[in-house]
């Protein structure tokens, strides 16, 4: 047997050993010292003697002398780190701080002599100090030397009927088990009973556990049960107290022991891993009162008893292997499978004889990190994880709470918590310590019991019980989703049993050994039972049966022609019949290089009848990117249109075949009908290392699919679907191939009109369009332009929608619903490698607080799993990633067979082959998958898939580029675009952005009435009038002033700031509220700003974003202007949903927003109806003053004039005589750009840098790849030399691009500024900034589009706003610049033109 096994097994059975004259000293309770044991001692005696010298040497010997001052013991003394975390924590502007770390245990006895009971427990109080301890408001804490008498109150419920007793008993278990004592008065316990027939009595004992932990209350009852049974035996006395105790370890902090230690936390803390990432119902301090719920279990003693034999013959401890199973089964559940557990240490130090005879807190806390994710025996992670515990227990003199503080500081963040607990008893009996159950089995026997600790979310604690192990775990129900607690527990209870009855369990070598429920497993199987008959045939095939049933039918529609199925099978199949000739053959690509329009369907199935698959390729691509396309596809053979074979750059060696219009050819036989394993098409999508890679489908797999969704959506000849989603984008597949199979008709919008929502309405209402398929921003396109024009066409015939590729933002259903109710929705999506469409989600009726819309589940022949890192299920609620197996799987990638490897793998433990998508999911209850966003860097914009790595290589093939990172800046759906940061070898200095007052946005709405001016021209018109200056009449008496001598820097310094790039510190913001605090002058308060009165109605409350104020937690707090302190009063603040449309942007980014709130009973009584006005006026100044002083203090502020006054209202608490009378936001800012003046605005600059790498960019990538720039001197790293991308995403929301500012020459440039900046919330915009460079997607182009024709009068394409994507460009194109005020003086005249109209028919 090892020694530390010896130890551990000594300590088990209650045995200590000491060090005495350089002896071992043994203390045995009666029984325990073995034969067995005595000999284990003996032959290990000169080993143990040396540990134990070590750790004298090493600890105990250093440790700091106690000697008892019971002169000074009922004076005020500190409390530990670990009380005074427990005392700050039970505020309610905590979360999870509306309860106290507390115990309640029932006790059903019968015949209990309460007198007695009452007596013994006096004496106890008696005898021990901390039973009589309170804390003083200072945070002190003191014995009382003497207290009254406490008396039992007893509830008689005898007669009663049993209903009515257990109510009562219920309502009593209600009250106490989450009862929160005042910690500044005694008593800080309830002790109660209720007397029931047949002598029965319930024992209710409630005890705040601010000055007792859990071996103290071991200690309690034994002495309290003892004084009970031996009311005349006197227990010794106790000379120390906890006080001296207190002060004692108090003085370690001085000590070489100390020091060392602290240096060892500080190091560990770099190692250690977050605190298990468990799925939540709710965020803690969200899910209103705190209840805490318990589960219990037990192992029987036999079990127990093999568990434990285990440990002894593999040289483990039992509490180890209990920690190591807890850990499997919060590895399995967590999000990551390395985790931090904060383990219980009762930690009394060995000071003094009597320091196992007090009553205090001792305990501490080990923060044990847990590698889960390592493919090991059980024996082997569980001796690691003893090794760690027992190396960190060397260095326990550091206080739990200061190595959290220590893990802060480390990670820069508040100090948080380790919220996931593991508590052993397992060790207390080595102190002399019974089991609880055990010492009350004395009176009677325990019928509930709960415990629970502020900002602790779960805690298993673990003992024995007269030979079993018996555990419970404590938690607050209401953070976690329904029923994971329960599976959660059920895998412990399960691994446990497995170790204690399967010898095996502890040698297999496995990463995880704790699995989803079998029911959940079970569940999955059924789901993933998609296996349906697949035809075996080919795409033309399927054409020319369709040709052969109904040949006169229409099959394409566009607005230059339109094909019969008969004519396309004609055309399709004579051009193939001429690619054949050509060298077309199987699985060698040819390409499709063609804008929108019916010539992409005879081309494709022109390709498909010579037998090989078609490569599409936007024509839009650099020329540079569809050299590489066409090269690395191996392309020979190009179908393209005429306008385009004359206008793009071709490489050499293509043969290029134009499909263009003629009479149609005699019937001919398809060339080489592909067979179903061939290849269909070769779909390029973004490649992380810089190249795009090319995805090969075969026949069989777009069979299946396209079959599958008509049979399921019951597409048929009727139809007619809008072919809008271009040929390289792979929804495009399903225009093409299932319309068709089905027989319907596909309908081809404009090339030049396919983002214009306008024509694509026209043409769905003319053609009668049954069917839609694209991502969602097209349908929200086509929706906003059916709310904003009354007279717009519906396409009322609509009853089929299919989105897919993108977020759904959850409102965008119910919104086409209103305008077309009869249309059938369904959520769609799976990776290009899965062959378009893999699982599917019809919308019913959406709940707008839903984060998203489910995924939904598996179609036909695919098959969906979510796996963790280790290629294990995920459970119910748990996110990871998705992979896909199925006939849909891609072949791999074009001639790249290192990311096929790494792609599409076998899995090793089911063989089955899967595609690893890189997409975050998670199973929910009903059998859907939610879809959380993308693992990697590869994100969707807008429906497109960019990977952020293609951007990165091609920004560092710049020659001035030395390093660069992209990112997606924006979590809102919808308004998410890309942010490069660059680090270049010269970075030129450019000109700051001027700043511009922000225009109030329409949008805004918040009691707009109609006399309100909202059309951008008139608006402009009327700010440049001035009309807050008076005019100065002719004949006015001037007088004449001397020259002002201005300062600029006095105006820069009331500057408003709408982006916040830098972190608040407390002192910061202390500083600048520093600014309204009073002082005492004559007896009365007097502050910096006037009030009516001198009453100072005025409040100021703060509301804290989380995380973005060091050293603050979030919440709402009151600013008390006398003590100059935060009062908090809620523990979340208000977030950005209080906020108008145009200010949530800019809300995102500030660290906190200021509400100054009118308090009128402070002003009313001596100001009547006036009072508001006053409190109006006084709010005027004290935001003057704040905006004044917030340059010193290195914040900026902008004032608001809009903000939810009910939703602050309903957060703040305020009452009827409360009224909010502004706001501001506030952030942190460069102090130099907060004292400098604008800049001077204007051209002449250079051409910079993000301008030359934007045209770089421009000439390699697709339009939708170009990010926004911002350069950078250099990039943030981790601590272990990484790019730290977390603080550039925290840093991307508020990046913009530091380039010359262009303000707008003539009156168009500037009406389009206006709209531009209203559209996108900004403050300015350059008249050369890309739009999309702004953040704008389609949608917002669209809004741009809308408000330009009714500001102008006149009628003006969408895709314009596309083509000419800039405020200058669009001018120059709308207005022939330089004539651009022509166009505005158009619309002018037109209105003047219908009014005269008017005026002539009405007179």
């Amino acid at each position: 047997m090892s020694i530390q096994v010896l130890l551990s097994e000594l300590a088990r059975r209650g045995i200590q050993l000491s060090l005495v004259e350089g002896q071992i000293d043994v203390r045995a309770p009666k029984g325990a010292l073995t034969p067995e044991l005595r000999n284990e001692l003996a032959r290990g005696k000169e080993e143990l003697l040396a540990v134990m010298r070590a750790r004298a040497g090493g600890g105990e010997r250093q440790l700091p002398q106690l000697v008892p001052d019971p002169a000074h013991r009922y004076e005020p003394f500190p409390l530990t780190d670990i009380q005074q975390a427990y005392w700050i924590g039970r505020s309610a502007a905590y979360d999870l701080g509306d309860i106290s770390i507390h115990l309640y245990t029932e006790l059903d006895a019968v015949g209990l002599d309460l007198e007695r009971l009452e007596r013994a427990w006096n004496a106890a109080v008696a005898r021990h100090d901390m039973l009589r301890a309170v804390i003083l408001p200072d945070g002190r804490q003191q014995i009382l030397p003497e207290v009254p008498r406490y008396s039992i109150a007893v509830k008689d419920l005898r007669g009663r009927a049993a209903s009515e007793v257990e109510a009562e008993l219920a309502e009593a278990r209600e009250r106490l088990s989450h009862q929160v004592f005042q910690a500044d008065q005694w008593p800080t316990f309830e002790v109660s009973a209720t007397r029931m027939d047949g002598d029965r009595i319930r024992v209710h004992v409630s005890v705040d556990l601010l000055h007792v932990d859990g071996g103290s209350l071991l200690l309690l009852n034994q002495d309290w049960i003892q004084l009970y049974l031996n009311p005349d035996k006197a227990l010794p006395p106790l000379e120390l107290s906890y006080r001296d105790y207190v002060l004692a370890e108090q003085a370690l902090h001085e000590t070489e022991l100390y020091r060392r230690s602290m240096d060892y936390w500080r190091e560990r803390v770099k190692a250690l891993p977050p605190a298990p990432e468990l799925p939540l119902a709710k965020k803690p301090g969200s899910h209103g009162s705190t209840r805490f719920t318990r589960r219990d279990g037990r192992l029987s003693p036999e079990l127990w008893s093999r568990v434990m034999a285990r440990c002894t013959a593999l040289g483990l401890t039992p509490s180890a292997v209990l920690m190591a199973a807890y850990a499997e089964v919060l590895a399995a559940w967590s999000r990551n499978p390395r985790l931090t557990l904060n383990v219980t240490l009762f930690n009394r130090l060995p000071l003094h004889p009597q320091v196992n005879s007090l009553l205090g807190d001792f305990t501490s806390m080990i923060l044990l990190g847990v590698d889960g994710s390592v493919s090991e025996p059980l024996v082997s992670r569980v001796q690691r994880l003893q090794e760690q515990l027992w190396t960190d227990l060397e260095h326990r003199y550091v206080s739990g709470v200061q190595v959290l503080r220590e893990l802060a500081r480390y990670n820069g963040t508040e100090a948080g918590g380790m919220p996931v607990v593991f508590t052993s008893l397992l060790s207390l009996g080595a102190q002399g310590y019974r089991p609880p159950v055990t010492s009350w089995k004395a009176l009677g026997e325990v019928a509930f019991s709960l415990t629970q600790t502020p900002q602790v979310w779960l805690d298993n604690q673990v003992f024995e019980e007269e030979g079993a192990l018996v555990y419970h775990w404590d938690a607050v129900e209401a953070l976690f989703p329904p029923g994971m607690l329960d599976a959660m527990f059920a895998a412990w209870n399960e691994l446990l049993l497995r170790l204690a009855t399967r010898e095996e369990a502890w040698s297999e070598l496995r990463a995880q050994r704790v699995l989803p429920p079998s029911e959940q497993l079970s569940a999955r199987e059924a789901l993933n039972a998609t296996s349906a008959p697949i035809p075996d045939k080919s795409l033309p095939q399927l054409l020319a049966e369709q040709a052969a049933l109904r040949p006169q039918h229409r099959a394409v529609v566009s607005s230059s022609k339109v094909l019969t199925y008969e004519e396309l099978t004609r055309r399709a199949f004579h051009l193939g019949q001429r690619l054949a000739s050509l060298g077309a053959r199987t699985d060698a690509p040819v390409a499709v290089v063609m804008e929108k329009g019916w010539e992409q369907v005879v081309a494709v199935y022109a390709i498909h009848s010579a037998g090989a698959p078609y490569l599409p390729v936007d024509p839009e691509v650099p020329p540079e990117r569809l050299r590489y396309l066409l090269q690395q596809g191996e392309v020979r053979l190009v179908l393209t249109q005429p306008q385009l074979d004359a206008r793009l750059s071709w490489p050499e060696g293509v043969q290029r075949l134009l499909v263009e219009d003629g009479p149609v050819p005699e019937p001919v036989a398809p060339a080489a009908l592909p067979r179903s394993n061939d290849l269909a098409y070769v779909l390029y999508t973004s490649g992380s290392t810089g190249l795009p890679k090319g995805v090969m489908i075969e026949h069989r797999s777009v069979v299946n699919r396209i079959l599958d969704i008509n049979t399921r959506f019951s597409v048929g000849p009727e139809d007619k679907a809008l072919g809008l989603t271009a040929l390289h984008h792979d929804l495009s597949v399903y225009d093409l191939f299932g319309v068709l199979a089905a027989g319907a008709t596909l309908v081809i919008p404009d090339a030049d009109k396919v983002k214009d929502p306008s024509h694509q309405a026209e043409w769905m209402a003319r053609e009668g369009v049954t069917f839609w398929n694209s991502v969602p921003a097209f349908l929200e396109m086509l929706v906003d332009h059916l709310e904003q024009s009354p007279d717009a066409a519906v396409p009322s015939a609509l009853r089929k929608v299919i989105l897919a590729g993108d977020w759904i933002p959850v409102t965008l259903p119910e919104r086409l619903r209103a305008k077309v109710p009869e249309v059938r929705i369904i959520a769609s999506g799976g990776p290009t490698e899965t062959t378009v469409w893999d699982i599917w989600y019809e919308v019913g009726a959406v709940d707008p607080a839903w984060p998203s819309i489910p995924y939904g589940k598996p179609l036909a022949n695919a098959r969906y799993h979510v796996l963790n890192e280790l290629l294990e299920p995920c459970p119910v609620w748990v996110p990871g990633q998705l992979y896909i197996g199925g006939v849909g799987l891609a072949r791999g990638y074009w001639r790249d067979a290192e990311k096929t490897r790494a792609s599409f793998i076998t899995h090793p433990r089911t063989g089955e082959r899967l595609y690893k998508s890189g997409d975050l999911g998670r199973w929910l209850p009903d059998g859907n998958i939610e879809f959380l966003g993308r693992v990697d860097f590869q994100v969707k914009i807008n429906g497109q898939r960019i990977e952020l790595g293609e951007i990165e290589t091609t920004l560092t093939q710049h020659p001035r580029v030395r390093n660069a990172i992209a990112l997606v800046a924006g979590g809102e759906q919808g308004k998410k675009h890309l942010v490069a940061y660059v680090v270049a070898d010269e970075q030129p200095k450019e000109p700051e952005k001027a700043e511009t007052p922000a225009a109030l946005d329409p949008a805004q709405g918040g009691g707009m009435g109609p006399s309100m001016l909202t059309d951008p021209v008139q608006r402009l018109e009327f700010k440049l009038a001035k009309r807050g200056v008076r005019k100065v009449e002719p004949g006015e008496e001037v007088v004449e002033l001397p020259p002002p001598a201005i300062d600029e820097s006095l105006y820069a310094l009331r500057r408003s700031h709408r982006e916040f790039p830098k972190p608040v510190t407390v002192e910061q913001l202390g500083r600048l509220l520093q600014s309204l605090v009073s002082i005492e002058a004559g007896g009365l308060s007097k502050y910096r700003y006037p009030s009516a009165g001198g009453l100072y109605p005025v409040r100021l409350y703060v509301s804290v974003e989380p995380g973005r104020v060091e050293g603050l937690p979030g919440g709402v707090y009151y600013h008390h202007p006398v003590q100059h302190r935060l009062v908090r009063v809620s523990g979340e603040a208000l977030g950005q949903e209080i906020h108008a449309p145009a200010n949530k942007a800019m809300a995102a980014q500030a660290a906190f927003t200021v509400f100054l709130v009118g308090h009128l009973e402070a002003i009313a009584p001596m100001y009547g109806p006036m009072a508001k006005d006053f409190c109006l006026l006084e709010a005027g100044y004290m935001g003057q003053l704040l905006m004044t002083e917030s340059a010193s203090c290195g914040i900026g502020l902008c004032g608001l004039g809009l903000v939810d006054a009910e939703a602050v209202r309903n957060r703040l608490g305020l009452g009827a005589e409360d009224v909010l009378v502004h706001s501001l936001l506030g952030g942190g800012v460069e102090v130099s750009n907060v004292l400098k003046p604008p800049a001077e605005e204007g051209g002449g600059a250079p051409r910079s840098l993000a301008e030359e790498l934007r045209d770089f960019l421009r000439a390699r990538l697709p339009g939708h790849m170009v990010p926004r720039l911002v350069l950078k001197d250099a990039l943030p790293l981790t601590p272990n030399g990484k790019v730290d991308r977390k603080a550039l995403l925290a840093e991307a929301v508020v990046s913009t691009v530091e380039e010359v500012y262009e303000a707008p020459t003539g009156n168009l440039e500037s009406v389009l500024a206006e709209i531009v900046q209203q559209v996108l919330g900004l403050e300015q915009v350059s008249v050369t900034r890309n739009f999309f460079d702004l953040g704008a997607n389609s949608r917002h182009v669209v809004q741009i589009h809308g408000k330009l024709r009714q500001a102008l009068g006149m009628d003006i394409k969408v895709t314009d706003a596309f083509r000419y994507p800039s405020i200058r460009a669009l001018a120059a194109h709308l207005g022939q610049a330089p004539q651009g005020e022509s166009v505005t003086q158009k619309g002018r005249n037109r209105a003047e033109a219908r009014l005269a109209s008017r005026s002539r028919r009405q007179g």
